[in-house]
């Protein structure tokens, strides 16, 4: 894709776009700063539209006078400065990311706004890969702090942190169902269990949903965590509580998130691709991924359709089987 024209390149800048946030020490608000930055930069570069005409009318009233057009100096770019900054853009972002964080970071720009406030407030799944360090503690709970406790690991195995982790997220499962307001042993427990994803109803109560080792290189060893309603801090204490179950001390290597809802991070452009022709394009499969996902919530809502279809026809099958039993045996009726 080539663009050449600003004007056009700008009206097509509206949808969602995928961006990787490296390296830990950048904000959200660098992060944001440099793409727009670099956005700007790349659309005053092009072909932008032409300064306005002035026309000066000189000379006496009473007589001829001389129609001049000249440039509109108070339109010119050299006066009124660039014709696109960073603060022309609208922003908003479905997942924010810690300081120390790095990865994939969704942002809507402009008109994607509004999908991006709908889809942050859908609740969408995270996924993180946590690296951690056994034997060691800092004061700031990540392996390049000053160090405050250390100790011996070379006794713990991969089939340990398994343990550990499967307790852990058992254990968030069963507290799943208190933050939904429902008894865990009541009816309504076991139809929202096999109604799909649960989801809290409290909207900042942190939940992991699944946890498990990927990686194990005594003392590191990395998670994958999916989770919703997360931070860095909360990640950051499963370090230290996978630690503590194991009756040792752990800290924070990294964390990466890989994954936002169906945003993955194969989608996430570098630094080095902030050009309107890369966001395009990244927007163009984000909209294409937005699609697939309605077409499949559609079938999805036909299959439970048919599937709820086909229950009431089987229930009604059975009272009509009941009613002919009853007619047919009398004694029936009395018990």
């Amino acid at each position: 894709m080539v663009i050449k024209n600003a004007v056009g390149a700008w009206k097509l800048l509206d949808g969602i776009v995928c961006i990787y946030k490296s390296p830990p020490s950048y904000s959200m608000n660098h992060l944001r700063h440099v793409f727009f930055q670099k956005l700007s930069d790349h659309l005053n570069s092009l072909k932008c539209r032409d300064v306005k005409e002035y026309v000066d009318i000189i000379g006496d009233t009473s007589k001829e006078l001389t129609v001049r057009v000249t440039q509109n100096y108070a339109d010119h770019p050299l006066a009124v400065g660039p014709r696109y900054m960073p603060q022309d853009f609208r922003w908003k972002y479905v997942n924010l990311l810690g300081e120390r964080t790095t990865g994939l970071c969704v942002l809507g720009v402009n008109e994607g706004c509004q999908f991006a406030q709908e889809y942050k407030q859908a609740q969408p799944l995270k996924v993180y890969h946590v690296k951690g360090r056994l034997g060691l503690l800092t004061n700031t709970c990540f392996a390049d702090g000053k160090p405050t406790f250390k100790c011996n690991y070379n006794f713990l195995t991969i089939d340990d942190i398994n343990r550990v982790v499967a307790a852990v997220q058992a254990n968030h499962q069963k507290n799943l169902f208190h933050l939904t307001g429902v008894d865990l042993q009541s009816q309504s427990a076991y139809e929202l269990a096999s109604s799909g994803l649960i989801r809290p109803a409290v909207k900042d109560a942190p939940v992991i949903y699944n946890i498990k080792c990927i990686d194990f290189s005594s003392p590191d060893f990395t998670l994958e965590i999916t989770s919703l309603n997360e931070d860095e801090e909360y990640l950051l204490k499963v370090i230290l509580d996978v630690g503590y179950f194991l009756k040792n001390v752990a800290s924070t290597v990294s964390i990466r998130c890989i994954r936002v809802g169906f945003f993955n991070i194969e989608l996430a452009l570098l630094k080095k691709h902030f050009t309107v022709e890369n966001v395009l394009e990244n927007m163009k499969k984000c909209y294409n991924i937005i699609e697939q996902s309605k077409k499949m919530d559609v079938e999805l809502q036909k299959l439970e359709g048919n599937s709820a279809s086909r229950s009431q026809e089987m229930k009604e099958d059975v009272e009509m089987v009941d009613e002919e039993l009853l007619d047919f045996d009398p004694q029936l009726k009395a018990h």
